[in-house]
């Protein structure tokens, strides 16, 4: 049964900057920081507030240089860039200045820990996905994840993998020692002991009308073959602060899991009526706090559509961050704050 609890928020901020730049991806943000990544170009690490901006570290394969990063983080004012093709972990200072690489790594996304202490995933397997990790000795602690299936087996011989879940960037995040991953296929949160490397709680609000993801058959184009496959993910990020878990998600089970060859006129009756949300949760006891509906007015504005993109942030216990950006090249952040009841 779904007991959702409709919370109230405070819009903090809202900035809406034209890039003057051609870049395809924000990769990591942080406040008004965003970094951004075009294979043809550096990342740039560009700020909504001054509209100043900033390259970081070159295009190639020596020292210093990437070729294509898959996860850009910060810790203790330093960056830090996985190359996913020489997997390499690279280390700059604030400016930019290279200051040392790691080899042997191979992640969507690294979390720090601690100034010694970082968990990335890798997103070629599908059991022991993710890894502990010590910096200061540059070595491999645990592996650990468990293998999740699809849940009906007469369609789970039909998908590659056997149906095995592929692991996102979007859908975990870690702090101290635990890590929290969303199972999108039974609609639960997994929580990890990162030391043990096991599960020791599940929860989660079971959403009204969930139902278990459609297989369909994607009849293939020029770059793919035909395959079936499971619809889309729901999952947009997990955030993790001191006190709370903020699962970011949309509603696709309210449309049975297919939103293909949909008007423009029905998408934007779809998003702007409480289709994107974000359900809040404790950390001391994982219950249930409430659910926000913060992006309505905000994915079709100015008679564009604004993708909601999977960086967002948190800032202290309550106040959320979103960046949105659109085919024009525009960025929005939006800052609210939530209210607890």
């Amino acid at each position: 049964m779904d007991n959702e609890k409709i919370l109230n928020y405070d819009m903090m901020d809202l900035k809406e900057v034209k890039i003057n730049f051609n870049y395809a991806s924000i990769f990591y943000t942080n406040g008004d920081n965003v970094y951004l990544f075009n294979v043809h170009k550096p990342i740039i690490r560009f700020n909504l507030a001054t509209k100043e901006e900033e390259p970081i570290g070159k295009i190639g394969c020596g020292p210093g240089e990437y070729d294509f990063p898959s996860s850009i983080s910060e810790l203790n004012g330093n960056i830090y860039i996985v190359d996913t093709p020489s997997k390499r972990l690279l280390k700059f200072e604030h400016d930019g200045k290279f200051i040392e690489e790691i080899s042997g790594i191979k992640a969507n996304k690294i979390k720090f820990l601690n100034e010694s202490l970082m968990v990335m995933d890798n997103p070629t397997l599908f059991e022991n996905y993710f890894t502990t990790f010590d910096l200061k000795n540059k070595k491999e602690i645990k592996k650990f994840g468990k293998m999740i299936e699809y849940p009906i087996r007469k369609y789970r011989e039909r998908l590659n993998n056997d149906g095995i879940m592929g692991i996102y960037q979007f859908l975990w995040d870690a702090m101290d020692s635990i890590l929290v991953f969303y199972d999108y296929y039974n609609d639960n949160i997994l929580l990890y002991n990162i030391f043990s490397g096991e599960i020791i709680k599940k929860f989660g609000r079971r959403h009204k009308n969930w139902a278990i993801p459609k297989v369909f058959l994607f009849e293939g184009d020029k770059y793919h073959p035909k395959s079936w496959d499971v619809s889309f993910l729901p999952c947009y990020n997990i955030l993790i602060s001191n006190k709370y878990i903020f699962v970011i998600l949309e509603k696709v089970w309210k449309y049975h899991w297919y939103m293909r060859n949909i008007s423009e006129k029905k998408w934007r009756k779809i998003e702007t009526n409480n289709f994107y949300f974000v359900d809040i949760y404790k950390r001391d006891d994982f219950s249930y706090v409430g659910t926000l509906y913060p992006l309505n007015d905000f994915i079709w504005k100015d008679n564009k559509r604004w993708s909601l993109r999977w960086n967002n942030s948190v800032s202290g216990d309550s106040i959320l961050n979103f960046y949105l950006d659109n085919k024009d090249g525009d960025i929005q952040k939006i800052s609210i704050k939530w209210i607890n009841n």
